[in-house]
């Protein structure tokens, strides 16, 4: 049996662990023997991993990169052909320069956001990926740049994005709120934000200060990786936000908060912010993002959320304002998001499209 290896690191907020642990689970349903690898940090949070998931930590020696010993000695346990799939640059750059403990390696790559741009970058990509098998994202605009970058044609591949519904709580969660002591009359927004980027809090807070002169009935759960909270707190205070607001650092019951808002904000700067666009989608809950190249590849307006301009509070607080007093549109939009999943972010058809490339690499080799 080939084995196979998701290398990534984590990010801030765990999006390439949540993600291909699903996708680990489904393959390995499907008779593949798969190892999440991941270089260890100092502070690793509880993340709700598949109990069959096989999750390695590397101990790490500069920069968050593992030490090479421990990396070949890993392969060398695994049944060969040894399939490894890099997940995000950092993985890429690592699992391409030292080197295989054997031949029987065959790399693939998937891009999961945009690579940083420019002619080093470019340069380095080219270097790192000369001998993978494929290059593939599930995002058009990500490979649309990968080819300017002058990634052979013959290699990149666009692969269909698919998400596991998410387990737990049902769409409606009234439980939730009524633990947490909000109001049965209030609206509830949930925003992903950065708590390290003290930047978004003036984005964020100005939006809801707006937001309530029009509709004073709405409450904010701002929640998201980052420690920095004091300038959130302080901010509040300012505008008197205090008994509006709950801010939530970590993303340990992110499916229970989405599940419980009637809108959801994505304003988080951050890598892999997609995954909780598609998870609020698959909700069926209407979200408003900043906007960018994967948002617009992601929110269709009007039909599965809004995408406004980055940073803009304003902007923000008034769609928000458009959805709290037109129950017509949510109520339409929620009614496409029912079936979006099925059609959108299928699971199944990814797990397909990844099968096909693996047997693909693994034919290649052989031949």
């Amino acid at each position: 049996m080939s084995s196979l290896v998701f290398v990534m690191r984590h990010s801030d907020g765990h999006v390439p662990l949540l993600w291909l642990n699903d996708l680990a689970q489904g393959l390995g349903h499907r008779g593949w023997s798969v190892t999440l690898v991941t270089p260890r940090c100092p502070s690793t949070p509880r993340l709700p991993l598949h109990p069959e998931t096989n999750l390695v930590f590397l101990d790490t020696v500069f920069f968050g990169w593992p030490r090479p010993r421990h990396w070949r000695q890993l392969l060398r346990k695994l049944d060969s052909p040894i399939i490894v799939q890099s997940c995000d640059l950092q993985a890429h750059l690592w699992s391409r320069l030292y080197p295989p403990p054997h031949s029987s390696v065959i790399y693939l790559s998937l891009y999961l956001d945009f690579p940083p741009g420019g002619n080093l970058a470019a340069k380095t990509l080219r270097y790192l990926h000369r001998h993978d098998t494929c290059i593939c994202s599930p995002f058009t605009n990500v490979i649309k740049r990968l080819q300017a970058f002058g990634m052979p044609q013959d290699k990149l591949t666009l692969l269909p994005l698919g998400m596991r519904p998410p387990a737990g709580p049902s769409k409606e969660s009234p439980a939730w709120r009524t633990a947490w002591q909000f109001p049965e009359s209030s609206k509830l927004i949930v925003a992903l934000v950065h708590f390290q980027a003290v930047s978004q809090i003036k984005t964020v807070l100005w939006a809801l200060d707006i937001l309530r002169y029009a509709y004073p009935q709405v409450h904010l759960v701002a929640l998201g990786p980052g420690d920095i909270i004091e300038p959130w707190t302080h901010f509040l205070h300012q505008l008197h936000l205090d008994d509006y607001v709950t801010l939530i650092q970590g993303l340990e019951d992110l499916v229970s908060w989405l599940a419980a808002a009637d809108i959801i904000w994505i304003t988080a700067d951050i890598p892999h912010v997609w995954f909780f666009v598609g998870l609020g989608q698959l909700l069926a809950k209407p979200v408003i993002a900043f906007d960018s190249p994967l948002m617009r590849e992601l929110i269709e307006p009007a039909e599965n959320g809004f995408h406004v301009p980055a940073h803009d509070p304003v902007s923000l607080a008034r769609q928000t304002l458009l959805l709290l007093e037109n129950g017509d549109l949510v109520s339409h939009i929620t009614q496409h998001l029912e079936h979006y999943g099925t059609r959108h972010l299928d699971f199944d058809n990814c797990l397909d499209a990844l099968e096909q490339l693996y047997h693909a690499a693994l034919s290649q080799r052989l031949s």
